[in-house]
């Protein structure tokens, strides 16, 4: 079934030929995954060519995967219907066209398609320098570090990541990026003052997305690839679609989990099938319901853009412990994304430590903004774990969690002697952060700091001893701090309670004695500009200055 352009995608796009002609030549489209951003930037490319703002259209990526390519080659050809048709609704100047033989509507839709050139990274070869052309570029946040194939292509052609109406006017160039997970480049676009407008495609009601998944509950946490949770999600996904057959698709990592999550689906009648460089006996694209209930390994494959069918798979389930949310949001879950009702029961499995990091609360509400025009929060609220996005402290008295999802200030060192401590260490460290008022001789913590004290040591703690060499240094300034009554922090990020053990005597603090133990201390704080301690990669095309010409 061809569907027609949608009203959201003919504004998204009439917003973007708009910048082009009286705004910014650079126009980033922002858009949920499988929220129809392939239509809204064909209508724009054809838009531009009937309306002779160009001669040429560009349409590249840095994505090697020819069934994306081949995905979008589809599209083309399946457009023309779909553009005649808004012609005709949407044109006065084209209500002529309704009485003109179709055919010749046809012919002239294949000469604009032919000015249509896609490109995979195969084909970013240095060629003459690009005139009056729409560049595309799809899937932007994809290989889009400096020196990559989609950096050097533009380069070559006089492009500016950076945007420059001035230089893409040189040549009637125009430059539309896009993407669903746009992070670096919509940071450096606003922290830079950038020449660049943002549009969004705001999906219709219809749509099922992150958000929707997030809401209601059908991102569940698995720990560390627990066998027992894979049989969790077996179990749950029987009985949400009883007496049906289901696909469970799981991106496996290492041999071994597979072979632990093969019995374990045997165990409870599933057969299992592959998908990877050298097995391929399935269809990845499901179209066909199982005659049994089938788990599919996949390696390599169900990426970024790639659609399939959802109404056959139960569940989904991401292995890697340590994917950058970018990754994660294209991965499995953006390929659930759609317009279709049957993915409101499908339950995606990622790892607890990504949910409970608030990645995927933080990209709920930074769509939330952009949706609304907060780009300002936007900024604030977006990932930060991804692609050429860094967190980094330029203020000395600001502590951060790994994911920044709480700021904290760095206290006076707390001094424990030994005498008061017990063996296990840690444990007896958490009594008396439990009930500081009882220990008169510690100084300079409240009972409400040393509480989040606590509570952080029972997420991680790392000792120290005074005696290693690569910790002297720090060692030293902590303890100045603690005798000059000032703060101290051994790290800028908040990845564990660090606890520092005199182990032998210092010649320099003959005071300390083996035994006694400091305690880095903090508190949290509300962060009213967390932009101070956001910054981009130097890596990202989007931060690099504009090629000379």
């Amino acid at each position: 079934m061809i569907h027609p352009i949608y009203p959201n995608q003919i504004d998204a796009s009439r917003m973007i030929c708009d910048s082009f002609v009286n705004h910014h030549r650079y126009v980033s489209l922002i858009a949920q995954m499988q929220s129809g951003k392939t239509d809204t930037f064909l209508l724009t490319a054809f838009e531009c060519l009937r309306l002779n703002r160009v001669k040429h259209v560009i349409l590249f990526t840095g994505n090697n995967d020819l069934m994306l390519k081949q995905q979008m080659l589809s599209s083309i050809e399946q457009f023309s219907y779909k553009y005649l048709s808004y012609l005709h609704e949407h044109d006065d100047t084209m209500a002529m066209a309704k009485t003109i033989d179709p055919l010749v509507w046809f012919n002239q839709f294949k000469q604009w398609q032919a000015s249509i050139q896609v490109l995979w990274p195969s084909g970013l070869k240095p060629a003459a320098k690009a005139t009056d052309t729409l560049f595309i570029w799809e899937e932007s946040h994809y290989a889009q570090s400096v020196n990559m194939l989609p950096f050097d292509f533009l380069n070559h052609h006089g492009i500016p990541t950076t945007g420059g109406d001035e230089m893409l006017a040189r040549n009637n160039n125009f430059m539309l990026s896009v993407s669903a997970t746009p992070f670096s480049e919509y940071a450096t676009a606003l922290l830079n003052h950038q020449d660049k407008t943002i549009v969004y495609l705001k999906p219709t009601e219809q749509y099922y997305g992150i958000p929707y998944f997030h809401a209601h509950q059908l991102i569940q946490p698995h720990n560390n690839n627990d066998s027992h949770d894979f049989a969790r999600a077996i179990l749950s996904c029987e009985k949400r679609f009883p007496g049906e057959k289901k696909y469970g698709i799981v991106r496996i990592q290492d041999s071994q989990t597979e072979e632990t999550f093969r019995r374990m689906a045997e165990k409870h009648g599933w057969i299992c099938k592959h998908y990877n460089m050298t097995v391929r006996d399935i269809d990845i694209h499901f179209t066909k319901e199982p005659r049994e209930n089938t788990i599919v390994f996949i390696k390599g494959a169900l990426r970024m853009g790639q659609q399939v069918n959802k109404r056959f798979i139960g569940f989904c389930w991401e292995s890697s412990l340590h994917s950058n949310t970018d990754t994660l949001l294209q991965s499995l879950l953006g390929r659930l994304c759609s317009f279709d009702e049957s993915v409101t029961r499908i339950c995606t499995y990622i790892p607890q430590t990504i949910v409970e990091s608030g990645e995927i609360q933080r990209y709920v509400d930074f769509m939330n903004c952009i949706a609304t025009g907060d780009t300002a929060v936007a900024l604030t609220v977006m990932p930060r774990n991804a692609m050429n996005i860094r967190v980094s402290v330029s203020n000395s008295n600001v502590l951060m969690e790994k994911n920044m999802n709480v700021c904290y200030e760095p206290g006076v060192p707390l001094y424990i002697p030994a005498k008061l401590l017990s063996q296990p260490l840690i444990s007896s460290l958490r009594t008396i952060m439990n009930d500081v008022a009882s220990y008169p001789d510690l100084v300079g913590i409240s009972q409400t700091d040393a509480s989040v004290m606590t509570q952080k040591m029972s997420e991680k703690t790392t000792t120290h001893n005074w005696s290693g060499v690569s910790y002297r240094s720090k060692m030293k300034k902590m303890v100045d701090a603690y005798i000059s009554r000032q703060s101290f922090k051994s790290s800028s990020h908040l990845d564990a309670v660090h606890v520092w053990k005199v182990d032998v005597v210092h010649p320099d603090f003959p005071q300390f004695q083996p035994g006694d133990v400091f305690l880095e201390v903090f508190r949290p704080i509300v962060n009213t500009n967390p932009t101070n301690i956001l910054s981009i990669d130097k890596d990202t095309a989007f931060i690099q200055p504009p090629p000379k010409i």
